[in-house]
């Protein structure tokens, strides 16, 4: 019997024939930018940082400021406080988005404020500047403006001293 299934073995090995396994060949490797371009694409710029230059303290206005509670020769706390107080959320559920930068300066300081998301349906952002004078510790309120930027109107985008539609 064992010389039965030697004899089929041999035969199955037989009808097989030569087999020699070869390494597959490695897939072909294309560098698409070198076919399309002669470069790759370019890595968009670093927005460059906000400074004082960059700041057109014309596009703001004091009038517009008013509902802030703001005084000129408050304390730049007082003042502070008081933009604070003007974007926080009345009552319910508003989440409103807030920034604020910081200029100082030897002889005083600038600061902006925005906020987006304010409950009002007419107001899409607003931002409010304030220019403290005077030593560290004693700075006192010099100047200070609002702008906004509306929902509806002819432009939604620029922001404006215009109360909006």
């Amino acid at each position: 019997m064992k010389a039965v299934y030697i004899i089929v073995a041999a035969i199955l090995l037989v009808s097989c024939g030569s087999q020699t396994s070869e390494a597959p060949s490695a897939p072909e490797v294309r560098n698409v930018v070198s076919e399309t371009t002669s470069t790759p694409p370019a890595v968009p710029p670093m927005p460059k940082s906000l400074t004082l230059d960059d700041i057109d303290f014309e596009t703001y206005s004091k009038d517009l400021a008013k509902w802030t509670g703001l005084v000129e020769g408050q304390s730049r706390g007082e003042a502070i406080d008081n933009v604070r107080l003007y974007f926080a959320p009345k009552a319910g559920n508003t989440i409103i988005s807030t920034s604020q930068s910081i200029f100082e300066r030897e002889d005083g300081a600038v600061l902006i404020f925005g906020a987006k998301g304010l409950p009002d349906d007419a107001v899409k952002a607003e931002e409010i500047y304030l220019i403290v004078s005077g030593p560290k510790g004693s700075q006192t309120l010099a100047a200070f403006g609002s702008r906004i930027k509306c929902h509806r109107g002819e432009n939604i985008t620029e922001w404006t001293t215009d109360l909006c539609p």
